[in-house]
């Protein structure tokens, strides 16, 4: 627990056992590479360059990699690229349909696309089969708060609180405004 390497590297491990399953994609040296450089761009938040090093893996590859399809569109994503990144989430996700992380990356890009129609199943989905995944209640919570179902979104931002306390910054405000509306709808 010291170390932050290796906790990095345990988190790693396990966020791809949960996107790949028990899969175990055997990845040619070059892939591994750019692969590899593609995963410490990300961590850099050099996205732009991140998602060149993926998508050579990933088109490199040659064959459907559920775990090069979901680091190319969490790549992509996060370089404002959501549409695209959705059709590479649903590459990963139809190798392992039950991943409370690729269902929470799949709705957070529609809720990022405003189609909160889109988002909500995806992550009622994702807080199903993930039910510790505090992102996911907390993007629940979000799509929610744009559908104006205020007390339904703080439930969900209080269960993200309950599972990691250190969210409680992040929704506060938008808690606050939230309850603001339930007090002014109850008679």
């Amino acid at each position: 627990p010291d170390q932050a390497l290796a906790v990095q590297t345990l988190r790693r491990l396990d966020e791809q056992l949960d996107i790949a399953g028990e899969r175990d994609d055997v990845l040619t040296p070059d892939v591994r590479a750019a692969f590899d450089r593609g995963l410490t761009l990300l961590e850099q938040g050099r996205n732009a360059e991140a998602a060149r090093e993926l998508r050579y893996a990933y088109d490199a590859q040659g064959s459907e990699a559920p775990l090069l399809a979901f680091y190319l569109a969490n790549a992509l994503q996060r370089d404002g690229q959501s549409r695209d990144a959705i059709e590479l989430y649903e590459v990963a996700l139809a190798a392992n349909p039950n991943s409370g992380t690729i269902l929470n990356n799949i709705g957070f890009a529609w809720l990022q696309l405003g189609r909160y129609d889109l988002a909500l199943p995806a992550l009622r989905d994702a807080v199903e089969a993930a039910p510790t995944n505090a992102r996911a209640f907390l993007n629940l919570g979000l799509t929610l708060y744009g559908l104006s179902r205020f007390q339904d979104a703080i439930d969900a931002w209080n269960a993200a609180i309950e599972i990691d306390p250190s969210l409680e910054p992040a929704v506060a405000a938008s808690r606050a405004r939230a309850q603001r509306q339930v007090d002014a709808a109850t008679p």
